[in-house]
């Protein structure tokens, strides 16, 4: 799962440079972007974790609350 981050990563860059080249507005706006919360995907499942209060936005997997709220 530690790759996951580093492609992440360099889709991002990828992107960027797309959009210097067609749309530098876009590009200009996004390229110092600090996301305020991380996709978090392990053995207990998968989970947001928000930066600003320090926590999980779920008590457990993600996908089964979803599911349960949805059910």
């Amino acid at each position: 799962m530690a790759n996951l981050g580093l492609e992440l990563e360099k889709i991002f860059k990828k992107n960027i440079e797309f959009f210097k080249k067609y749309i530098p507005a876009l590009a200009k706006r996004f390229e110092n972007y600090e996301p305020k919360a991380d996709l978090i995907i392990d053995e207990t499942g998968l989970n947001i974790f928000d930066r600003k209060v320090n926590e999980y936005l779920y008590p457990y997997d993600g996908r089964i609350v979803a599911a349960e709220q949805y059910a």
